[in-house]
C-alpha cells in the first residue's frame, strides 16, 4: 500500500491514499503540555468518502512511543466530512516528546468473533489490547508534545512505617522539564 503525505498552507498535514475510504488530520502538529490549558489533547479532523463501510469499526490511538496515552473507538458514516475528534491524554510526558496519532481499522473477523463470543460485552468497549492483531493501520500523524512547565518532585523514605519518635531518612528529587 502506498502512502502520499500531503501538506496545505496552513501545516495541517493528512494522510491520504486513493483507495482509501477515510483521511484525516490534526489541528495542530505542536500540543500543549498536559499542565497547560487544552494540554494533551489532539483534535482529529476525518473525511470519508463513498468506499466506506458503516458497519466497519476503528480504533484511534494517541501513543508516546509505544505507550497508549489515550484512545477511542470509532465508526463512520459515508461521505462525512469534518469530523472532528478531541483525544485527550490524562497522562503528563513530562519532557514532551513525539506522539504519534495512529488510525486502525478492526477486522470484520474480529467483529464477527466479538460478536458470537461476547454477549455482554459491546463493540465500543473494544481496546487496543484486545485487538492490535486484529487490525491494519490506516495512518499515522505524529505530533510534538511542548515540555511541561511544572515541576516534578518525588520524595522517597526508608521506611514504609514509623514509630512516633523514629528518625525518617528520606530523599527529595525535583526535575523540571531540562532534567
Amino acid at each position: 500500500m502506498e502512502y502520499n503525505y500531503l501538506y496545505d498552507v496552513a501545516s495541517k498535514p493528512f494522510i491520504y491514499n486513493s483507495n482509501n475510504e477515510i483521511t484525516f488530520s490534526v489541528d495542530s502538529k505542536i500540543v500543549a503540555a498536559n499542565d497547560q490549558p487544552q494540554g494533551g489533547s489532539v483534535k482529529v479532523t476525518f473525511q470519508t468518502n463513498e468506499n466506506m463501510v458503516e458497519t466497519d469499526r476503528y480504533i484511534l490511538q494517541l501513543k508516546f512511543k509505544e505507550v497508549v496515552l489515550a484512545e477511542k473507538p470509532l465508526s463512520f458514516n459515508k461521505s462525512m466530512s469534518n469530523y472532528t475528534v478531541d483525544l485527550k491524554s490524562n497522562v503528563t510526558v513530562a519532557n514532551g516528546g513525539m506522539l504519534s496519532v495512529d488510525l486502525y481499522k478492526i477486522s470484520q473477523h474480529f467483529i464477527d468473533f466479538y460478536a458470537a463470543n461476547s454477549s455482554n460485552i459491546k463493540i465500543d468497549d473494544i481496546n487496543t489490547k484486545m485487538v492490535m492483531n486484529w487490525t491494519s493501520p490506516k495512518g499515522e500523524i505524529i505530533v510534538i508534545q511542548k515540555p511541561s512547565n511544572s515541576l516534578q518532585v518525588d520524595v522517597s523514605v526508608d521506611k514504609t512505617l514509623y514509630s512516633p519518635g523514629d528518625a525518617v531518612n528520606y530523599e527529595v528529587t525535583v526535575r523540571d522539564r531540562k532534567t
